[in-house]
């Protein structure tokens, strides 16, 4: 199966900075190929939506290379 996605980000019109983040990510797990597709909003600064885009699926895909996750 091939999985196909896309997205698109806006720039509001206000005068600070984007605090939305995006993941589209695939990653093959113990013979699985898994996926993230998430957006993050970030209302009140970007240090949480930044950090994240940057670990939230390396951090899922250790949880189930090592047992912690439930199949």
């Amino acid at each position: 199966m091939k999985v196909s996605y896309g997205f698109y980000l806006v720039r509001g019109m206000t005068n600070h900075p984007m605090e939305d983040y995006h993941v589209a990510e695939l990653a093959e797990e113990k013979g699985n190929e898994l996926g993230l597709f998430a957006i993050f909003d970030g209302h009140l600064g970007d240090t949480v939506p930044a950090y994240l885009q940057k670990n939230l699926f390396a951090n899922i895909l250790n949880e189930v290379s090592t047992g912690i996750c439930f199949s």
